[in-house]
């Protein structure tokens, strides 16, 4: 993971006004960035890259006539089971809903867009291991008179096939811990939200799910859409208030938005749907083939926790 920190303090040059391009081997990461919207409180941008070199190189390219500058830089090592090598593509247009996207999805980078607790409570950089920052979902819910927020209590099964404590990583258990669950799910009422996407481009889609409610002799199943389509059925088919997710790959349409839906089982015999969180991350394709590097003779990757601040 590498995050870029960017605030345009006063100074005597105008750091606002400046234009240019950030990229890493293989990847175009920034393309005719403009640091007008970096000013109070600041912008951050995050990326998920694999890294394939000794060393990693990060390139400010200024625009002609700009400049170009960073406040900070955080390069860290994420746990590998993190991001999924294959997964699942969403088909809105042709075709069945599901079909394979990639075997090797990790080939891509991909570009935070959005996080969400779904439920009335934002987790911030401070409490989240990752220091990653999920915000309340009360802005992009649509039907907010169709559900209402919960609070309970969460029996994480532990997943450390990533090493010790492997599983703390996917998600803070605070989203877990909080939902929206429909309203008198017997009637139908279906919760939808409407994200913000880049027209007509691939987004990464994690939806997390933790069934934190009613009788424990009870799971509830329900249906997910996706711009109004059925993807898939929804039944965690374990135990209750174990957590767990499903990721997508889904190609944005013309609108600017990702509209995603819990649907009821009305034959289920306490109808309900709900959803616990919800990322969005735009995919980047490589920009080209990687250079050999002088450094890849060099037997260890060094890989400090943070890099220090810099401006330029």
């Amino acid at each position: 993971m590498v995050r870029f920190h960017f605030y345009s303090f006063s100074s005597q040059v105008n750091l606002y006004t400046a234009k240019f391009n950030v990229s890493v081997p293989g990847f175009s990461l920034l393309q005719n960035f403009d640091a007008q919207n970096t000013t109070d409180p600041g912008l951050i941008k995050e990326y998920l890259v694999k890294i394939i070199r000794k060393t990693f190189k990060i390139t400010f390219t200024p625009q002609k006539s700009s400049f170009a500058f960073v406040n900070a830089i955080e390069l860290f090592k994420l746990p590998t089971h993190l991001i999924p090598d294959k997964i699942r593509k969403f088909n809105y247009t042709t075709g069945p809903a599901l079909s394979t996207y990639s075997n090797n999805f990790l080939s891509r980078a991909l570009e935070t867009k959005l996080r969400l607790n779904v439920g009335n409570e934002t987790v911030t950089r401070e409490t989240d291991n990752l220091s990653r920052e999920w915000l309340q979902d009360d802005s992009y819910i649509t039907n907010p008179q169709n559900a209402h927020s919960y609070l309970g209590a969460v029996n994480p099964t532990p997943d450390e096939s990533d090493g010790l404590y492997s599983d703390k990583y996917t998600a803070p258990k605070l989203v877990y811990e909080t939902a929206k669950e429909s309203k008198n799910g017997s009637n139908g009422l279906n919760i939808s939200w409407s994200v913000p996407v880049e027209t007509n481009t691939d987004h990464f889609l994690r939806l997390h799910f933790c069934d934190i409610f009613g009788p424990q002799s009870l799971l509830t199943t329900f249906f997910l859409h996706i711009y109004d389509q059925f993807v898939i059925y929804i039944n965690n088919g374990t135990e209750l208030s174990s957590p767990y997710y499903y990721d997508f790959v889904v190609h944005s349409d013309g609108s600017g938005l990702l509209k995603v839906t819990v649907v009821p089982n009305k034959t289920d015999f306490m109808p309900n749907a709900f959803l616990n969180g919800l990322e969005l991350m735009k995919v980047i394709e490589s920009s080209g083939p990687i250079a050999p590097d002088d450094s890849d003779s060099n037997s260890k990757i060094s890989l400090p926790v943070v890099v220090g601040s810099v401006v330029g």
